[in-house]
C-alpha cells in the first residue's frame, strides 16, 4: 500500500496544508516586524501621519528596505500556493529551508538577518511570532 492508497489526506494535500500554515505564521511574523520597524522609524523621525504614508515609506524609504527579503519570499510562497498541480516533497523542503535560513539568520539576506536579530532581542511579541514560524516549519523538513 502506497502513501497515496492510505486513508487520510493525500500527500499533496498535506504538503499544501503545511505550507499554508507556514504562510499564516509568516504573516504574523511580518506584522510584528512591521510594528517594530515603524516604532524604530517614529522614534528617530517622528510619527507617521497615516496608513497611506506608512505604505509609501514601506515601498520606498531605505529605513524599511531590510524587510523586502521576507516580503519577497512570502510573495513567492503565496504564488506557489496559488499554482495548480501537485507540490512535490522537494519543493516543500526547499521552501522550508529558505524560510528556516531567513528566520535563523543563516541566509544570504545579511541586512534582514542583522535587523531581525536586533528586533528579536527587544520584542517578546516578535519572539512568539518567531516561535510560531519555527513550529510551522517543522513538518517541512
Amino acid at each position: 500500500m502506497t502513501a497515496d492508497d492510505r486513508p487520510g489526506p493525500r500527500p499533496d494535500h498535506r504538503r499544501r496544508h503545511n505550507l499554508q500554515g507556514v504562510a499564516a505564521a509568516l504573516r504574523g511574523l511580518h506584522r510584528q516586524l512591521l510594528d517594530e520597524a515603524r516604532r524604530d522609524y517614529e522614534r528617530d523621525r517622528g510619527p507617521i501621519p497615516s496608513s497611506a504614508a506608512f505604505l509609501q515609506l514601506l515601498m520606498g524609504d531605505p529605513a524599511f528596505h531590510w524587510l523586502r527579503a521576507l516580503s519577497g519570499a512570502m510573495a513567492e510562497l503565496d504564488e506557489l500556493l496559488d499554482q495548480p498541480g501537485e507540490l512535490g516533497p522537494e519543493v516543500v523542503r526547499h521552501v522550508g529551508a529558505r524560510f528556516d535560513a531567513l528566520v535563523t539568520g543563516d541566509s544570504e539576506a545579511v541586512e534582514f538577518s542583522l535587523r531581525y536579530r536586533e528586533c528579536l532581542q527587544r520584542s517578546p511579541d516578535l519572539v512568539m511570532a518567531h516561535a510560531a514560524v519555527r513550529i510551522a516549519l517543522r513538518p517541512l523538513s
